[in-house]
């Protein structure tokens, strides 16, 4: 009878209780030293009681787009334990360069280093890069649980550059510049080979008409050489 008894009391099943962060996790419950070919022995999703016999066992749990963790714990009969997993997701990679390279950099409103390249959690990020003489440009993505999103190469986080001068200003200088330049060299070359007086009406209009040339023809050059 009491040899019966003992039997009987062995038998009696320890219980599991996991808990887990986030839900809907999947829990594979092996005894120690199985090969890993064999089938767990308990198997069901979290939060759950789970039952199993007086041993060691080891519990695996895991979730899609999160890291897996494992543990090996050793239960007597009819012991209650309870056991705790936090799940993080898989993280992120992230890759940043700005053009120019030099230019300030914020990623979710926090100053970040540039270049940027680190993993980061799963989430939406807002980015953000200003610097001297270029515009400020903001942009929104979304990154998923292992995704790697690379914003280097031609692909680069690139700023627009803004024009300080004024290029309507330079090709108008590059205009007048041209048209003394212009006027100039025709008073000087009429000036020697018909050797008129300067205030001859043909020679003034030679001149004005030198000058009206070297103004457009500054004026065409400067537009093609000045970035927009």
């Amino acid at each position: 009878m009491a040899k019966d008894r003992i039997e009987s009391i062995n038998r009696r099943p320890a219980t599991l209780v996991i808990n887990t962060v986030p839900d809907q996790v999947d829990v594979r419950i092996r005894a120690a030293g199985a090969p890993a070919s064999e089938p767990p022995a308990v198997t069901g999703q979290a939060p759950n009681n789970f039952s199993v016999a007086r041993g060691r066992w080891v519990v695996q749990v895991a979730k899609p787009n999160h890291a897996p963790q494992e543990t090996t714990i050793d239960v007597e009969v009819a012991e209650t334990k309870p056991l705790f997993f936090k799940l993080d997701p898989i993280p992120a990679h992230l890759e940043i360069d700005t053009i120019p390279p030099n230019a300030t950099l914020y990623v979710n409103g926090n100053r970040a280093r540039n270049p940027y390249h680190q993993d980061v959690p799963p989430g939406r990020y807002e980015l953000i890069a200003e610097a001297t003489d270029y515009h400020e440009r903001t942009e929104e993505l979304v990154l998923g649980p292992g995704e790697r999103r690379r914003l280097t190469g031609e692909h680069a986080f690139g700023l627009t550059y803004v024009q300080r001068s004024g290029r309507p200003e330079l090709i108008a200088a590059s205009g007048l510049l041209g048209a003394f330049v212009g006027a100039g060299a025709v008073a000087a070359g009429i000036g020697v080979a018909l050797d008129k007086p300067s205030g001859d009406a043909s020679y003034v209009g030679l001149v004005i008409g030198g000058g009206i040339s070297g103004a457009v023809a500054g004026a065409v050059l400067a537009n093609g050489v000045l970035p927009s």
